[in-house]
């Protein structure tokens, strides 16, 4: 059986000129971790191409070392700033 696979794209017809976007998360897997980087690779096209200056929040619990340490790679793939905020769920 074929199957087709669907792609979404990521359109803003009239950005802000700034886009912040909070990511709170208790726990996320390989494959969703994929995905949240897709879309951020998408905003990060967005502010690479000056449509809007782009911010990422990273919350996560002063004890949660595995989602602190996930912003950090974040931090270090991405060409926006990411901001590392200790308090989250």
């Amino acid at each position: 059986m074929a199957h087709s696979t669907k792609r979404w794209r990521l359109t803003w017809p009239s950005p802000a000129p700034r886009t912040t976007v909070r990511v709170s998360l208790t726990y996320f897997n390989s494959s969703s971790a994929k995905y949240v980087l897709d879309l951020l690779k998408r905003l990060e096209d967005a502010h690479m191409a000056g449509a809007t200056r782009a911010v990422l929040e990273w919350l996560h619990a002063p004890d949660d070392l595995d989602m602190m340490e996930a912003g950090r790679d974040y931090k270090s793939l991405l060409e926006f700033p990411v901001k590392l905020v200790g308090g989250g769920p």
